[in-house]
């Protein structure tokens, strides 16, 4: 008479299964909670926190449970495979994030023009206690956004204040950006600023923005400044706001221009 061994269950597969998917849901739920704005910025900082540890703890189960089905030849394979799978994607982002931080400076603060950047009237009043202040441009934050993004500069047009403006606007408009504000035209200065707030793709983390455009005669030139809402790294988003947004606008105007 033969015998067999029966195969034992790998408890922490199943559970780092589940603990995974709930992981992943709570992810897309709050995630979208905060990109429609049914939760805010501060309390979507620790809720991501959350998520990150529960990705963490999911990765640690399944790699208890792949420990023991090479041991003891336990049953959970798929289960704990799922599981490193879906703690995976959930711990992409946190990733991502960690490789900005370490590849772009510390900075919240972007704009074209350092010495006199675009200045805030309405949207700086607008924030609350717990938002990062809109304040000067210090000279270190100056030198790490030059050796980080030389490529944020303003642009000069050979085109008319009024047809800048209005390419300006229709880009803002595109891109469903908000304007709050849009200041007169100084006499003193001859410029114009358009306040707005934008939102970056995902999950909707705001700055607020102010496009200056000066009136130079022959040509016009234009600026521009992007400061986030909340948190001491945007990550590169806010370059890459004013980036685009400047690509954009030369081709509007190039388009405008009939070339």
């Amino acid at each position: 008479m033969t015998g067999h061994l029966e195969r034992g269950e790998a408890k922490s597969a199943a559970r780092a299964d589940w603990l995974a998917r709930f992981d992943l849901l709570l992810f897309v739920i709050a995630g979208l909670s905060h990109r429609y704005g049914l939760i805010g910025t501060p309390d979507f900082f620790w809720v991501l926190a959350l998520i990150g540890s529960l990705a963490g703890l999911s990765l640690l189960m399944a790699a208890i449970a792949f420990r023991r089905l090479w041991l003891h030849g336990d049953r959970g394979g798929k289960l704990a495979t799922r599981a490193t799978f879906v703690a995976v994607l959930v711990a992409a982002p946190f990733f991502v994030s960690g490789v900005l931080v370490l590849r772009y400076p510390a900075l919240n603060d972007v704009s074209t023009d350092l010495d006199d950047p675009p200045q805030f009237e309405v949207l700086a009043r607008q924030r609350g206690a717990a938002m990062n202040p809109i304040d000067a441009i210090t000279v270190d934050e100056a030198e790490s956004q030059i050796a980080a993004y030389p490529h944020v500069t303003g642009r000069r047009y050979e085109a008319a204040p009024d047809t800048v403006l209005e390419a300006a606007v229709s880009i803002i408009t595109a891109r469903g950006w908000k304007i709050v504000a849009q200041s007169e035209v100084s006499a003193e200065t001859n410029e114009v600023a358009i306040e707005l707030v934008a939102r970056s793709l995902i999950f909707g983390f705001v700055s607020d923005a102010v496009i200056r455009i000066t009136d130079e005669s022959e040509t016009t030139y234009v600026d521009m400044r992007s400061v986030s809402r909340y948190g001491v790294h945007d990550l590169g988003e806010n370059a890459r706001r004013i980036t685009s947004f400047l690509a954009g606008l030369d081709g509007e105007i190039a388009i405008r221009a009939g070339r």
